[in-house]
């Protein structure tokens, strides 16, 4: 009788593997269509503004899509930091995604200061995997040029192909790090105020990331 059960619990388990087999094989064929449509549309949009906008596009990008849904939950923050990460590469038309990542610098990492604890902490994960990826190409010059030097989002304004050289990117990246310091040292000081939601963040990209 065990020998038996024992059989049924393995076609189970062999019949729910291939269940998920195949539910991935569907996710796959849909993930391919959606990012074709994605890319389809976003880049039929960007391709229409005028290049004078370029600087405005990642503001406007980061204050009605990504910090609303950067603060609304974990998985939220998550989803937000990597869409952007898929434009980068998706070398989408009139995106800096140079200026994008200054502005992360300038804008989002003071909203610590005033968040919410559940805000705070998703701002956490989202800044962890922005700088994940900041640090891998801050560390190794031959992914930077691969995955950033090379995009459309790393070129610079003075000349639409100039790109960012690894050692210019090494300068700004200091620059931000000094930057950051600064805004979560100012928080941490200020504990009564601002200390909480500084500390929680903090947390989240000490935990998720090798910043450091």
């Amino acid at each position: 009788m065990i020998h038996d059960k024992r059989s049924k619990d393995v076609l189970r388990n062999f019949g729910t593997i291939d269940l998920l087999k195949a539910e991935l094989a569907t996710r796959r064929e849909q993930l391919k269509f959606v990012a074709i449509q994605v890319r389809t549309n976003i880049t039929a949009i960007f391709s229409s503004l005028h290049y004078k906008h370029r600087r405005t596009i990642p503001e406007a990008m980061l204050q009605y899509c990504v910090i609303p849904r950067a603060t609304q939950s974990p998985e939220d923050a998550m989803f937000a930091a990597v869409f952007i990460h898929q434009l980068h590469f998706m070398e989408l038309p009139k995106f800096s995604s140079l200026l994008y990542f200054d502005r992360i610098i300038k804008d989002v990492i003071p909203l610590v200061l005033c968040a919410t604890d559940r805000e705070a902490r998703s701002l956490g994960i989202y800044l962890k995997r922005t700088f994940n990826l900041l640090l891998r190409w801050r560390c190794n010059s031959i992914a930077y040029n691969q995955e950033a030097a090379m995009k459309v989002g790393f070129s610079l304004f003075y000349g639409p192909t100039t790109t960012c050289s690894f050692e210019q990117f090494s300068i700004i990246f200091a620059k931000w790090h000094e930057q950051a310091t600064q805004t979560f040292e100012y928080g941490l000081r200020q504990y009564d105020s601002h200390g909480r939601s500084t500390l929680l963040t903090l947390i989240k990209v000490r935990t998720h990331s090798s910043l450091r």
